[in-house]
């Protein structure tokens, strides 16, 4: 069964799995200072929104370490990757931001038995998205200020 998907990377219950999904959304406030009174403050806008992935593969029995070097790899060109959850649900484009790897209970070989990896995202918005969410309102006030 699939869990999601991030990019060429697909992570489900049999293969690459993660343990933790955490989601956290930023919102912008500025400060500004006011004698002999506490600071007020007015509301810029939503911040950023980061997604970490922290999970654990058995290399030749759940996951595949092959799988992890990809998502690596995939995150060194610096290109968005589209995001989709278990049910097909597009979440957007993310970039990653952090990649980080443990081995563990190593082998004869040399070759761990156990990987954990822990995955930081950050939601892509571009410019071109902002402006057509200008352009959009621009618009709507218009048809709105015309009585249309």
């Amino acid at each position: 069964m699939i869990m999601m998907i991030l990019g060429a990377t697909v992570f489900s219950v049999n293969g690459n799995t993660y343990d933790k999904l955490t989601k956290s959304t930023n919102f912008s406030w500025a400060s500004q200072t006011v004698i002999g009174r506490q600071p007020v403050y007015q509301y810029l806008g939503h911040g950023e929104n980061t997604i970490n992935i922290e999970g654990k593969i058995y290399p030749g029995q759940y996951g595949s370490r092959l799988e992890l070097m990809i998502l690596e790899q995939s995150a060194g060109l610096g290109i968005p990757m589209p995001f989709f959850c278990s049910s097909g649900l597009s979440l957007g484009a993310w970039c990653i931001t952090s990649f980080k790897e443990v081995d563990t209970c190593f082998m004869d070989t040399g070759d761990p038995r156990s990987i954990d990896f822990t995955i930081g995202l950050v939601q892509y918005a571009s410019l071109a998205d902002y402006l057509t969410e200008v352009a959009g309102n621009l618009l709507k006030s218009s048809v709105d200020n015309l009585g249309i």
